[in-house]
């Protein structure tokens, strides 16, 4: 077997190094890419979003509303209308993601002991820059409250003010930046290394089907051979990847979000992750044995790992076939495991489940991929 495995490896090797345009597939192209999303989102949180102000009381509190809520990190009051007619084309645009609304006389009806209402309308169309300004304007708000409370009902009363009998406060775990980088990048980098690495080992393996040169690579088609071929085949791939994936967790640990837990479960996740891809996509391409074909179904079950990983909607809630596509994916379980080691620091033990159905998966289709090959060989003939 290592004499199959060096030669494999020494064929892989060769080939790369006469097609740099392949080589280039493998390494500058995700390089790019990777580069390219680690910038795209290299600011973690958002920042001073446009929103319209619509204040039609003109008073000193809603003077003092506007200033705090145009103080808050994530919103900017960038246009002032007279009313909610005038905002409307902002939001629909796309030039603002809120309107803040205070109504007349709303400084009179606090002072008259009347409850007013100050209305955010967020555009929910940008699902998360409405979900931050909606945040940071109803903080301001309830900031500005309690000052009134503070500050207008003890004016009329002899005694001290009661505060409320309850109060929520909300401590964020686990990510107590609120950091959208890390949230995403940490994902969305693997998720981009398993796209690319799936289409590497299908364009080497098929290439070697496509030109019916299957048992001059692997052999005698038996099963112990033809592991070994199929791993000496990829683990040029699979080390220029595993290197990938290892820079992009330096890149994030250098941007401040280091590995709570282990990282070596966290790389020992990735290993068994791309090995399971390394079976999948050759136990496609062994069945199929049509190399478009093979790619665009890679290119379904790859570029939707992440979508349906549960990693940004719960699929314990989404429909059946959601539900069935999110268990059978390999990136779903490392999806789990990065969560638990990354970013909560979760004992090894905890991530074992994950780690055993990695190991099983990959298991599993690295034997229909040596299956597939061998049958592929038998039909090839000599």
């Amino acid at each position: 077997m290592g004499r199959i495995f060096v030669a494999a490896l020494v064929r892989e090797l060769r080939f790369l190094a006469k097609s740099r345009w392949n080589l280039a597939l493998s390494t500058a192209m995700p390089a790019f890419c990777l580069a390219l999303m680690a910038w795209l989102f290299i600011v973690a949180t958002p920042r001073d979003m446009p929103i319209v102000a619509v204040d039609q009381d003109r008073s000193v509190l809603s003077r003092d509303a506007l200033m705090r809520v145009d103080a808050a990190p994530a919103i900017r009051i960038a246009y002032a209308c007279e009313d909610l007619a005038c905002a409307r084309p902002y939001v629909r645009s796309g030039k603002a993601f809120g309107v803040l609304y205070i109504p007349k006389n709303a400084m009179r009806d606090v002072a008259a002991g009347r409850k007013t209402h100050l209305v955010f309308y967020a555009n929910a169309s940008y699902f998360t820059a409405s979900i931050v300004t909606a945040r940071d304007a109803g903080n301001a708000v309830a900031a500005l409250n309690a000052k009134l409370m503070v500050e207008e009902v003890a004016r009329v009363r002899s005694k001290p003010v009661r505060p409320l009998p309850l109060d929520v406060q909300t401590t964020t775990l686990f990510n107590p930046f609120s950091s959208y980088e890390w949230m995403i990048v940490s994902l969305l980098h693997p998720a981009l290394i398993v796209i690319f690495f799936s289409c590497a080992v299908i364009t080497s393996v098929g290439r070697e089907i496509a030109g019916r040169r299957l048992v001059e690579w692997i052999g005698a088609p038996c099963p112990s051979g033809t592991l070994a071929a199929l791993a000496g085949k990829t683990a040029p791939y699979l080390a220029i990847y595993l290197c990938f994936g290892a820079a992009c967790i330096l890149w994030l640990t250098a941007r401040g979000y280091p590995v709570n837990g282990s990282l070596a479960a966290l790389l020992i996740g990735y290993a068994l992750t791309l090995i399971a891809y390394i079976g999948l996509g050759t136990l496609i391409i062994g069945v199929v044995r049509d190399m478009p074909m093979t790619l665009g179904a890679a290119a379904i079950y790859a570029s939707s790992a992440l979508a349906f990983s549960g990693a940004f909607f719960p699929m314990r809630y989404g429909a059946l076939f959601a539900q069935s596509w999110n268990a059978v994916q390999p990136f779903t379980w490392f999806t789990r495991l990065a969560v638990q080691q990354w970013q909560m620091g979760a004992p090894v033990a905890a991530s074992l489940p994950q780690l055993g159905i990695l190991a099983a998966l990959a298991a599993g289709l690295i034997a229909g991929a040596v299956w597939a090959l061998i049958y592929t060989a038998h039909e090839e003939g000599p």
